[in-house]
């Protein structure tokens, strides 16, 4: 408002001192969870780095921040990661999860075949992460960073893309497929 002189640089300075976001994130209100949060984190970081509270601007809302989040591939994403930690679990290795939006998971006709001594087996696997980048650019498509955000049992609100691993966590994906 201040920005088109509708209220004076004291009465913005004032409203922004009482400015307080304290409600809750509920499963409803937000699309790619870890994606959000991350794309939050780094808003907050270039404002800071440009001299303002970039913690109280980003709470307050009406920035337009544009990402390269692509919504199909980040449902798709989430729904093959979903379908493929079940299959680990034992469950039916036809078993297929629809996307968060209800539309299929074509994503996961392309996971591998479990091993035929391996369908049914529970696994000990509860949790996963995906992430999509375009390697030219950098540009984040897709980021899944657990099987399900609010799902406390399993860790969900733990970024295990943004996590450091030992390198062995990391090629177990690769040991499972061989």
């Amino acid at each position: 408002m201040a920005a088109y002189a509708m209220i004076g640089p004291d009465d913005a300075r004032q409203a922004g001192a009482r400015l307080d976001v304290t409600r809750a994130l509920a499963p409803n209100d937000v699309v790619a969870p870890h994606y959000a949060l991350a794309a939050r984190r780094q808003a907050e970081m270039i404002l800071n780095e440009a001299g303002y509270d970039g913690a109280r601007l980003v709470a307050g809302g009406g920035l337009r921040i544009t990402t390269a989040l692509d919504l199909n591939l980040q449902y798709q994403a989430e729904c093959v990661l979903r379908t493929h930690t079940i299959r680990l679990a034992g469950v039916d290795p036809g078993f297929v999860y629809a996307t968060t939006i209800g539309e299929p998971c074509v994503a996961a006709e392309y996971l591998p075949d479990l091993r035929s001594g391996d369908i049914g087996v529970p696994h000990d696997v509860t949790d996963g992460a995906v992430i999509v980048i375009t390697p030219p650019t950098g540009e984040v498509l897709a980021y899944v960073g657990s099987v399900d955000y609010w799902n406390e049992e399993i860790g969900g609100p733990l970024d295990s893309v943004a996590r450091q691993y030992e390198p062995g966590s990391m090629l177990r994906p690769y040991i499972y497929l061989t």
